[in-house]
Formats: structure tokens, C-alpha cells, sequence
């Protein structure tokens, strides 16, 4: 799932009577959570028609990278505990380092300028160059030649001739 989104989770039980001491636990990464109605993790218990049959749900509103692990969702009837876990995987921005940030560099120079993954949270699948705004695929036509060559967490353009633009 990907950061920024709100993401519900449901846990279901069969509760057998009494009603009054069935307790719900959330834990992510063996870590308590406590979720209430103004923060971001929102409860919610649902009692279907079959009465011994319960869903308890976990809504995290604008889940983030740290929200990452395992989750475990326990509840128990006074009699009997039970709980499963699920691991969630939030996707964030990946963090990308450019180098050199500034350059000077003289009409003609050739300049070599890379882009470096240092850390994301999914395989890296492409890397795209921009120049004033737009998506930058080389000289589209002029004699000049820009090479583009990409590894797998590396992009490096080379420009042969500087311009102008």
C-alpha cells in the first residue's frame, strides 16, 4: 500500500456469551496501540446478525513508512484468546541523491551528473531526468549527443556539449 492513504483492517472473532468481556488488543511490531476516535488509528467493533459472530476494524488514517511490520490484531471472551497477524508494507517516496548539485562548467564541457537510490521501499523500476520542468530524453534531433545509462539503484546523464539552454 502506499503512504498518505487510509488503510482498514478487520479482524473477525466468534464471541461466546457474555458479550460485556470481550477485549480487543492492536499491536504493531509487538508494540501496543491504543487506538481512539481522534487519532489516527480509528476503532470500530461490528456485530453482525449471527450474534456470537464479531468484526473488530482498524482504520489508520494516512498510513506512513513507519507504519510498516507486523500487525496483530487479539481478542478474547473471557474464556478463550485468539490472534492473527498480517504484515503491512507501506511504500513511501524513494530518497535520491544528486551529484554534484552545482556545477560550473564552460560552453562545450562535457559533465557527468548522477542519480544515486540511496534508499526505497520497492525495487527502483525507472529513473526519469527532467530539465526546466520537462522529462529530458536527450537532444531529440540535434547533432549533439546526451547519453542516459542506468544501473540498478544509479542513473548517470552525460551531457557532450553544453548549450545555451
Amino acid at each position: 500500500m502506499a503512504a498518505g492513504r487510509n488503510v482498514t483492517v478487520t479482524c473477525k472473532a466468534y464471541i461466546t456469551p457474555p458479550k460485556d468481556s470481550v477485549s480487543v488488543v492492536w499491536r504493531l511490531n509487538d508494540s501496543m496501540i491504543n487506538p481512539t476516535y481522534s487519532s489516527r488509528w480509528i476503532p470500530k467493533i461490528i456485530q453482525s446478525n449471527n450474534l456470537e459472530r464479531w468484526q473488530f476494524r482498524l482504520t489508520v488514517i494516512n498510513i506512513e513508512t513507519s507504519d510498516s511490520g507486523l500487525l496483530t490484531c487479539g481478542v478474547g471472551d473471557g474464556y478463550v484468546y485468539s490472534e492473527e497477524t498480517l504484515t503491512l508494507n507501506v511504500i513511501g517516496k524513494p530518497t535520491v541523491d544528486i551529484s554534484p548539485r552545482t556545477l560550473t562548467a564552460i560552453l562545450g564541457d562535457i559533465v557527468n551528473i548522477s542519480c544515486t537510490v540511496v534508499y526505497s521501499f520497492s525495487v527502483t523500476t525507472s529513473i526519469l531526468w527532467y530539465k526546466n520542468g520537462n522529462i529530458f530524453n536527450g537532444n531529440r534531433g540535434k547533432k549533439r549527443t546526451n547519453e542516459l545509462s542506468f544501473s540498478d539503484q544509479n542513473a548517470i546523464i552525460i551531457v557532450i556539449e553544453l548549450d545555451h539552454t
